[in-house]
């Protein structure tokens, strides 16, 4: 239930979706020769639309949130393992091409994957990443099986353990899913002495962090990348999709945090 309504509420507030309500509305109240309000609303909208989309703002805010954590150097003796979380695979394009496309958005989890794959080869790596869509015919699909051939054919030979958290659709069950996979495979001693790498987006680290230690992981962040620097505040921008991007990842993460601080995950 609360996949499916976090769906649904995000669907309503994303602030893209916003705008396109507000724009909505504009057009009803002309039709209904609201003038004076909808002039203002109009002036309000293109306000709006032009802060976000020509100015820089948002890659300023979107870089300060995510550079909180930065790169920590760990050596193989230091951590217990690597975890990965979902969200760098484009599942159906994956399916219909028949080979692993990534996300152009979060692609870095997965080179950021093949370096820690390739510098701590005998240590355990678990991936975590279901199917997240909503309506998805899609439903045997999981992006762990996906990655698996990928990743065992850079493990082979090299003796690490690697486990795979198929049933994920959020970061919440993301943590809760891999400490039960952990349980069954591995070991039912828990905590952990040492810690786990958890690899995720920059943006994305913040409640990740949270929702595992909440499960009761002891965690080291591993950033797969932080937004790039923007330039000064005074400068325009071309990037106008790229910022509104920005802004709708912004605030997906905040009104996450604040869900799942209401629901006692984090």
């Amino acid at each position: 239930m609360f996949f499916l309504s976090s769906k649904f509420i995000w669907a309503v507030i994303a602030p893209s979706s916003l705008m396109v309500g507000l724009i909505c509305i504009n057009a009803v109240l002309f039709m209904l020769n609201k003038n004076r309000t909808a002039k203002r609303i109009f002036f309000v909208n293109v306000a709006i639309f032009l802060i976000i989309g020509c100015t820089p703002l948002m890659g300023h805010i979107l870089n300060k949130w995510d550079s909180r954590y930065p790169l920590i150097k760990t050596t193989a003796n230091e951590v217990q393992g690597v975890i990965i979380l979902g969200g760098a695979i484009d599942i159906g394009e994956s399916v219909r091409q028949d080979r692993m496309v990534l996300n152009p958005f979060n692609y870095s989890r997965i080179t950021a994957l093949t370096h820690l794959m390739q510098s701590y080869p005998d240590k355990i790596f678990l991936y975590s990443g279901g199917n997240s869509y909503f309506l998805s015919p899609l439903k045997h699909k999981a992006e762990s099986y996906l990655a698996e051939s990928y990743m065992r054919s850079i493990s082979a030979d090299k003796g690490g353990l690697l486990l795979f958290e198929t049933q994920s659709k959020n970061t919440f069950q993301n943590a809760a899913l891999s400490k039960q996979l952990y349980l069954d495979e591995v070991s039912p001693e828990w905590p952990n002495q040492k810690p786990w790498l958890l690899v995720t987006s920059g943006y994305h680290m913040h409640r990740a962090r949270l929702a595992f230690e909440k499960q009761g992981w002891n965690i080291i962040p591993y950033p797969a990348n932080h937004s790039e620097k923007a330039p000064p505040l005074w400068k325009p921008t071309a990037k106008f999709w790229d910022n509104w991007i920005k802004i709708d990842v912004l605030a997906h993460e905040m009104i996450g945090i604040i869900a799942y601080s209401l629901t006692n995950k984090i």
